[in-house]
């Protein structure tokens, strides 16, 4: 089952198209979204099994494509099969970093500050990367207010906390706490993947939301509205929201 939902190598993506200097990139294919539910097979063959089935709006990085089928790159690298008329194709590469020197390893602390002198989570480029790749293979899990598991069900600061946890790093439950923890990024072009992203209510009183964010102009979030965890662009209606960016 954990394979199914990893089944779409979907946006180990993203972060393709970040990265450190010290790095080469090789492209390996072309960002594309589904938009019907639809099966993905195993062969290019609607009578062969199904991997797993396609959801709308998901992204998924495609191999090739040609009239009929597209080749999409699975978790594990092999391929999988969906009918091209359910896939859009967009104009972005889909690029994997290949490290050239060795990554220093992250740091385990995290410690809770205050607003105007919070401390710094010291992670390194490829740490915070991992991060990423780790919060993709969730995509889907359902939405469950007050929920803390990535594969059964979590609500958006559950979501944030287990991420971290699964890199030694503690993080506090709620999003407005979560938001004291770490370095504060203050323009929108310094952003990188890996920066935990945190919204107000329509009143701007309180913080009520986070995701993180994966290169692009991309966030991945556990949403009540979308039901689960799903990859979003930030629109402008999200950046009007957003009241802190932390690293």
């Amino acid at each position: 089952m954990k394979h199914l939902k990893l089944a779409l190598a979907t946006l180990a993506i993203l972060v393709a198209c970040l990265g450190t200097a010290q790095e080469t990139r090789a492209k390996i294919g072309k960002l594309a979204k589904i938009t019907t539910e639809a099966p993905i097979f195993i062969k290019p063959d609607s009578r062969s099994r199904v991997l797993y089935r396609g959801k709308v709006d998901q992204y998924v990085v495609l191999r090739n494509i040609d009239e009929k089928w597209a080749t999409v790159i699975m978790a594990d690298g092999s391929n999988g099969y969906i009918e091209t008329r359910f896939v859009e194709r967009l104009p972005y590469d889909v690029n994997v970093k290949q490290p050239t020197t060795p990554v220093a390893p992250p740091s385990q602390g995290a410690t809770l500050g205050t607003r105007g002198g919070s401390q710094p989570i010291n992670r390194a480029g490829e740490w915070r990367l991992d991060v990423v790749r780790d919060a993709l293979q969730f995509q889907g899990t359902r939405y469950v207010w007050g929920g803390n598991s990535l594969t059964r069900g979590v609500d958006c600061s559950g979501f944030i906390q287990q991420l971290f946890l699964r890199q030694g790093v503690k993080l506090p439950r709620t999003a407005t706490l979560q938001s004291y923890v770490g370095e504060k990024v203050t323009r929108l072009e310094d952003m990188q993947p890996g920066d935990r992203l945190y919204f107000t209510d329509s009143k701007r009183q309180r913080i009520t939301h986070t995701g993180l964010y994966i290169g692009n102009g991309y966030m991945i979030h556990s949403s009540s509205s979308k039901g689960g965890i799903v990859i979003e662009f930030l629109s402008q209606r999200w950046i009007n929201k957003m009241v802190d960016v932390v690293r």
